[in-house]
């Protein structure tokens, strides 16, 4: 009969318990939830590439406590789903596939990264894979909800391609409420308007944002709104408005003596 020499014995049972624990904890780690410290996440947000270019990062109002937040739980983040109706070239798709497979193994080690969550959901909406977008885009408002690009760039998914009104209006409202100085998020949400028919709420969304931001854009679009809908007086008094903040803004004074006559 063999003896068992017990300092080996007692040695190979430490490996076997190492050995289970460090495997638990590889099985595990996709389930621990996500430590955000928002003062460490700010570097390079305003750099970031989003859906929307005109928009402008602002997380200056982001909580700067450390936090937990669920782990993300979406559509695979390196996962190639082509959409209906999509086409492109086949070194454009093997680029845009090893871009998700490189954004995968950069969340794996940072998976509060703002820009590349931004840029999951960019490619994914590049396939038309317009879930995969929505999952990566909504896990950012879940990371930084005082962010206000993300809930744009939902607003635009639900109001262009998944047609979830009241889901896209949410979106664009809390773009704004976010950043109530960025012109383009009250532009957004006030053609939103137009398109489903609720021309009413047109003129409203931009008055509110003239009252916070002079930028020219907004009455721009008020006048040309105005102008559409054959109220000539209302689309002069606009096109005016515009003058005031550029006074040489191409075609405008021959848009106001056109309606003039």
């Amino acid at each position: 009969m063999f003896k068992i020499n017990k300092n080996i014995l007692i040695v190979s049972g430490v490996i076997i318990v190492l050995a289970i624990i460090i495997a638990a904890n590889f099985v595990l780690k996709s389930d621990i939830p996500v430590q955000i410290n928002n003062s460490n996440n700010t570097e390079n947000h305003q750099n970031t590439s989003v859906e929307n270019n005109n928009s402008t990062a602002n997380i200056s109002n982001q909580n700067t406590a450390t936090r937990e937040v669920p782990p993300y739980s979406g559509r695979p983040i390196n996962e190639v789903k082509f959409g209906a109706g999509f086409s492109a070239p086949q070194n454009v798709i093997t680029q845009k596939t090893k871009d998700l497979n490189d954004l995968k193994v950069a969340l794996e080690k940072n998976p509060s990264d703002f820009n590349d969550w931004i840029a999951v959901g960019i490619t994914k909406k590049f396939f038309n894979d317009y879930e995969g977008a929505r999952d990566a885009w909504e896990y950012v408002t879940v990371l930084y909800p005082n962010d206000s690009l993300a809930f744009e760039n939902l607003g635009n998914l639900y109001a262009l391609y998944l047609h979830n009104n009241a889901k896209a209006e949410y979106y664009y409202r809390k773009a704004i409420e976010n950043n109530s100085i960025e012109s383009s998020f009250y532009i957004a949400l006030a053609d939103f308007y137009k398109n489903i028919g609720e021309k009413n709420k047109v003129p409203k969304t931009i008055l509110s944002g003239m009252s916070k931001i002079g930028d020219v854009n907004l009455p721009l679009f008020l006048a040309s709104f105005y102008r559409d809908e054959k109220d000539s007086a209302n689309a002069i008094k606009y096109y005016q408005e515009v003058l005031k903040i550029s006074s040489n803004h191409p075609g405008v004074q021959e848009e106001i003596d056109r309606l003039s006559n």
